[in-house]
């Protein structure tokens, strides 16, 4: 493990240590909170990278909300919903202008990746043989 992935894996463990709901994904940890409780939980963070590193570098974004709460997931909950009844059971219609096929990749970066080139066309089965 690189010294980032080391620091970042000990950031998002400040963070759950915290007891602040938050959530991570492949890009940010997103915290949720009353002000001072999240502003004290990233100078932790940042205060720990500085340990280690020369430099911290550090992305905020902020959506304040008065009065709302749980929205770190129920924002997701809505569109989750909002897509369920927009979308047909066999999936989005892939054949719209623009969209002629869909290319999937597994396996790791770097070597090992297999792809796969799915043609789509508009109608009932969507794929074709």
């Amino acid at each position: 493990m690189s010294l980032v992935g080391k620091l970042v894996a000990e950031c998002v463990g400040i963070v759950r240590a915290s007891g602040l709901p938050n959530e991570t994904n492949a890009m940010f940890t997103n915290v949720e909170g009353e002000w001072d409780e999240v502003m004290h939980v990233i100078r932790q963070c940042v205060d720990h990278v500085a340990r280690a590193a020369p430099r911290v570098s550090v992305v905020v974004k902020i959506d304040l909300r008065p009065g709302v709460s749980r929205a770190l997931h129920s924002k997701v909950e809505s569109v989750e919903q909002r897509l369920s009844s927009m979308l047909p059971a066999h999936g989005p219609d892939l054949g719209s202008p623009g969209i002629r096929e869909v290319q999937l990749e597994t396996g790791e970066r770097g070597g090992g990746q297999k792809s796969q080139t799915t043609p789509y066309r508009a109608g009932p089965s969507h794929r074709q043989g």
